[in-house]
């Protein structure tokens, strides 16, 4: 199979929406993912001070006195400007979030980090992924009419947050520099000789929107502004008195004292702490090692200076412990060697010893904060910061673009790449490395003339291609193994679906998540889009609060994991957030469906519909809860209307059919099936119903013949195989249908239903032993399985331990109180006890279920007969004549 074919019947099969041949559906697929605050007042009581933040390497705020400052301004309402300025790691978000929670009743609007390109002040301000509102009532409600649709003017929006903040109110924006997507401040500019940072427009619209604020509101609020540019080179253009500056860097030696004497360490002495600074240049980040250090190493007086400079350059433990300041890369010199553009996107110390054997060249990108360390399991990775990579390509681009059509196609760095690929391929990497990953990026990067032959940037694309969620790391790695032999015919297909790919998740998520997403990808974590582990630590970041989008991934996983209640508890969250999510509408109505809870899937379903009235989908769902309502006509209504809408749906087709059959109208469904199959030739599923429908008309030969197909379609179809063994079943042709049960249970341990079938064709065979034992494996697998616990107690009737088959029909009846077969077989059990009263209940109870029960008519006809003969009548004749009507659900 050439890797074309192999990746459009990977894409193929992972998009396909399969139903079983109940009709539920399977939305394993990504892209069936179909992903008032009270008044105000001011505080009585002093402000509570903010306190010390805890002291760790996740979150190392110095406190010094920042936060004090800060405090005192706040208290006092002074109407003011603050600007923090720090390297990253340094804790500027963790004191702004904290702010919101230690003066919880004072107005607040807080500006968080996101990705967008675009602003504007009703954007910005109305937005919940932009801005966080607290203690705004007038903002709120305009907040509430524009996600409404009503296009409001900034006046109006301003005067709200004026009238909300009244005297005194707190302005947050954090960060400014990274609001993603802005360039502010963070991209460098290497046309310019000094290499300072550049301020692109996107920077400029914003920073503008910022200053009309401040002109509009610095007589009401305290504004606090995070960030790692300074004020010169933020510029806002205010009175220099409104504005003060607070910065949590450059370390002295009574700072270093300072934080080893909250660090819970001894103090070194006067010269070791001189040395510390000396050799951090005051870096924080470098100081925060010192603890560390000194627990592992048991007292100062053992580590002489040579030791801790190996330790701070060398021992991977410790590591490079930065974070991205892109701004201070006008700080190192321009004459960087060309291949560290072939850096990897993970290092680990080996390969920084291979890239960099000029130390020089490492200390200025460590010192610098160029490099970022992994965290947990990863924590001997270390990562470089994209913005940084990007800059370097930007300026060899303008270098070399003359004569490469991309600087990777320059020898030098196609050498590094080869050397790379050689490098992994023969050590023995650290464990946390992903080396299988690391040879397939080198090796994509070395496709010559990529962006001359196909016009694509091929860093996008191998980004795209390593960030790809639906694709495992075995299909990432089976692409670069064979990337320089594809057709530029198949390369074209590769761009094509990756592009898509990107696409349709864009449109289902935001792009912030959808970055963190391949972020992860392309480190190698699996299933991202469904890993409850990482979706929960994500949903965790203070950045996603107002993601509606996390929320609705975490309803989709716990839909996966089979908890309805977490799925549904999470949609809602996404819908609150955004309340014209149509597809967190749909789903929740999957989860309500799942747990039996129709009424609330319709409702569900039928909001989804007035939001998007083309959503299929949802009158395909609808029609799937009519279909477990036994409302079929409904059921068929619906799948038409889906079908009007998608005329190639043929999943509605299939479900039609499957209404039609439980109509009896087996012609009907037949042709629905047929239609699916012309749209999708490669159906399994409506094979399997086809065949279904074949069964209940007794033509046996052409069952068996679409139970075939479909297992020539997909080997690992185990419903088929199940239906396979209850045509044989019909046949009588026991042996057979066992045979057919068993591959069904091999291809899926969980089927309970091939169980309780197997357990049937035993119970035929009068192997009463061995279908007791199927039984209970189909009721261990699922507990909720009445029809299991009905088939049971007809094994029991048939061995006569009627007190057990009763026990069994009642479990049943737990579970589905409208099962009138389960209350029918009870009749007879109570019968052949000769509790003739309650046997005439429970025929009853059938009845009023099924008024159509033919059977239980007859049965309760015949004891009210006994219940009326004298004692002369039973001489004469048997006191229970034998039962014509045999027990019934197999």
């Amino acid at each position: 199979m050439g890797l074309l074919d192999w990746w459009n019947e990977t894409i193929n099969s992972s998009v396909s929406n399969k139903q079983d041949n109940n009709g539920i559906i399977n939305t394993g697929n990504h892209n069936h993912i179909t992903i008032i605050n009270p008044p105000h007042s001011m505080p009585q009581k002093p402000i509570k001070p903010i306190p010390i933040a805890p002291v760790s390497s996740a979150t190392l705020y110095i406190r010094r006195s920042i936060d004090e400052t800060i405090d005192a301004i706040i208290q006092k309402q002074i109407h003011q400007i603050i600007v923090i300025n720090a390297q990253g790691g340094l804790g500027k978000s963790t004191l702004i979030n904290n702010l919101s929670h230690h003066y919880p009743t004072l107005p607040m609007v807080i500006i968080n980090k996101q990705n967008q390109e675009g602003i504007t002040l009703p954007k910005l301000l109305m937005d919940s992924e932009f801005t966080t509102l607290h203690n705004t009532p007038l903002l709120t409600q305009c907040k509430e009419r524009y996600n409404s649709g009503e296009a409001l003017h900034e006046i109006e929006i301003l005067d709200a947050l004026q009238k909300d903040f009244g005297e005194y109110g707190l302005f947050v924006v954090d960060t400014f520099e990274k609001i993603r997507g802005m360039d502010i401040g963070s991209m460098v500019d290497f046309n310019s000789e000094s290499m300072t940072p550049r301020k692109d427009i996107h920077h400029e619209r914003l920073k503008d929107t910022i200053e009309r604020l401040f002109d509009r509101l610095l007589g009401r609020a305290t504004f606090v502004v995070g960030g790692r540019n300074d004020l010169r080179e933020i510029n806002f253009g205010i009175d220099e008195s409104k504005l003060q500056e607070l910065s949590i860097e450059g370390f002295n030696t009574a700072h270093i004292q300072e934080y080893f004497e909250v660090s819970n360490v001894p103090l070194p002495d006067t010269e070791t702490i001189a040395y510390i600074h000396t050799i951090t240049n005051g870096n924080a980040l470098l100081v925060s090692l010192f603890p560390k250090i000194y627990r592992d190493y048991k007292s100062w007086e053992e580590l002489d200076r040579e030791r801790i400079e190996k330790v701070m350059l060398e021992d991977e433990e410790y590591g490079l412990l930065f974070y991205l300041a892109d701004r201070v890369f006008s700080h190192i010199d321009r004459d960087l060697e060309i291949y560290k553009l072939a850096i990897p996107r993970v290092l680990n110390r080996q390969i920084e010893q291979i890239l960099y054997p000029n130390a020089e060249v490492l200390d200025n990108m460590v010192t610098n904060g160029l490099i970022y360390k992994g965290k947990g399991t990863n924590k001997s990775q270390f990562h470089l910061h994209d913005s940084f990579k990007s800059s370097i390509v930007a300026d060899t681009k303008r270098k070399y673009q003359q004569n490469f059509s991309s600087h990777h196609d320059n020898p030098k760095i196609a050498d590094i790449h080869t050397q790379m690929i050689e490098y992994y391929q023969t050590y023995q990497l650290d464990k946390t490395i992903n080396k299988d990953l690391e040879i397939c990026y080198h090796t994509m990067l070395l496709r010559k003339d990529f962006e001359r032959d196909f016009n694509k940037n091929r860093e996008e694309f191998v980004d795209l291609a390593f960030g790809s969620l639906s694709l495992n790391n075995n299909e990432k790695n089976n692409i670069c193994k064979k990337f320089s032999e594809l057709s530029s015919r198949q390369i074209n297909e590769l761009i094509r679906i990756f592009y898509e790919e990107r696409d349709t998740l864009i449109n289902m998520m935001s792009s912030q998540l959808y970055n963190e997403l391949k972020k992860h990808s392309s480190m190698g974590k699996e299933n991202v889009l469904t890993n409850l582990d990482i979706l929960q630590k994500i949903a965790e970041q203070e950045e996603f609060n107002n993601d509606w989008s996390i929320y609705y991934l975490l309803g989709y996983a716990y839909g996966e994991l089979k908890e309805y209640n977490k799925a549904i508890t999470t949609y809602q969250k996404a819908i609150e957030i955004n309340p014209k999510n149509d597809d967190a509408y749909n789903n929740m109505g999957i989860a309500y469906r799942n747990l039996k809870e129709y009424d609330k899937a319709l409702t569900a379903y039928q909001k989804a519909i007035e939001i998007n009235p083309q959503k299929d989908e949802a009158y395909n769902n609808m029609g799937i809860a009519y279909r477990n309502l036994k409302e079929y006509d409904k059921a068929i209504t619906a799948y038409q209307k889906a079908i009007e809408i998608n005329p190639k749906y043929d999943d509605a087709y299939n479900n039609m059919g499957i209404a039609y059959r439980n109509l009896k109208e087996y012609d009907k469904a037949l042709t629905a099936y047929q239609k699916a199959i012309e749209i999708n030739p490669k159906y399994d599923d409506a094979y399997n119903n086809m065949g279904i429908a074949y069964r209940n008309l007794k033509e046996y030969d052409k069952a068996l013949t679409a139970y075939q197909k479909a297992i020539e379609i997909n080997p690992k179809d185990d419903s088929a195989y199940n239906s396979m063994g209850n045509a044989y079943s019909d046949l009588k042709e026991y042996d057979k249908a066992l045979t057919a049960y068993q591959k069904a249970i091999e291809i899926n341990p969980k089927n309970d239903d091939a169980y309780n079938n197997m357990g049937i064709a035993y119970r035929n065979l009068k192997e009463y032993d061995k279908a007791l034992t199927a039984y209970q494996k189909a009721i261990e697998i699922n507990p909720k399985d009445d029809s299991a616990y009905n088939s049971m107690g007809n094994a029991y009737s048939d061995l006569k331990e009627y007190d057990k088959a009763l026990t069994a029909y009642q479990k049943a009846i737990e579970i589905n109180p409208k099962y009138d077969k389960a209350y029918f077989n009870m009749g007879i059990a109570y019968d052949e006890l000769k509790e003739y009263d309650k046997a005439l209940t429970a025929y009853q109870k059938a009845i009023e279920i099924n008024p159509k029960y033919g059977s239980a008519y007859t049965n309760m006809f015949e004891m009210q007969l006994i219940r009326n003969q004298d004692f002369s009548l039973e001489r004469i004749f048997p006191p229970h004549p034998p039962l014509k009507t045999p027990l019934v659900g197999a």
